[in-house]
């Protein structure tokens, strides 16, 4: 049997990997070395020197066994004997407990869900999806409960033609101006894994021949 793909990947020192810049064309790197939260990379001779990148919120993407895998979070630049380095950089993890996860492929999608908060004295709600993936939800009305980042929910998933709905633990990762709620889904069954991602893939595929 198979093992199952991982969902979280540990980067490594001579990892190469991809940053991702809003307004930036994609900047290839290789890792030189790594903590818990950040992760310090060689560029690639791309043009943009590392001091223009300094504070801005990036991505990191690598790919593994034809998967990719995504962390968030922002870049710094790297000092050496008092001088700033123009071809190294420091990415800073948002989420240092597990900063590299794979990517999922993602649908629009409006379901019922319902939230709730894990050892959180707040009632569980009831709210609707706006996007789905194995990896995590994009919700609506959930904004009334407060939660704050990190905070560890249930969400119990309607799908279409599913008699139960599917239990999934995950966090709180973040919150829009608009009231909508970003969650992580950390763990699920394998089997109501599979049944997320053929039910998202199949959304994809509907909606890539709409557009034909």
């Amino acid at each position: 049997m198979l093992a199952p793909p991982k969902q979280v990947l540990p980067l490594r020192p001579h990892d190469r990997v991809l940053v991702l810049v809003e307004s930036f064309p994609s900047l290839a790197a290789t890792v030189v070395g790594t903590t818990r939260t950040e992760a310090t990379l060689l560029l690639d001779q791309s043009g943009v020197p590392a001091r223009m990148l300094h504070r801005r919120p990036a991505a990191l993407e690598v790919m593994v066994e034809r998967r990719r895998y995504r962390g968030d979070g922002f870049l710094a630049m790297v000092a050496r004997r008092g001088k700033v380095r123009d071809d190294a950089i420091a990415f800073h993890f948002t989420d240092a407990e597990s900063p590299i996860r794979r990517v999922h492929p993602r649908a629009p999608a409006v379901l019922p869900v319902t939230v709730v908060p894990v050892g959180n004295p707040l009632l569980p709600a009831r709210a609707l999806t706006v996007d789905l993936s194995a990896g995590g939800a994009l919700v609506r009305g959930s904004a009334g409960l407060g939660l704050q980042h990190g905070t560890p929910l249930l969400l119990h998933i309607e799908l279409p033609d599913e008699d139960l709905p599917i239990p999934a633990r995950g966090a709180v990762v973040r919150q829009t101006a608009d009231g909508l709620t970003g969650v992580r889904l950390d763990t699920m069954r394998d089997a109501d894994r599979a049944l997320v991602v053929e039910w998202v893939l199949s959304q994809a595929t509907l909606l890539d021949q709409s557009d034909d």
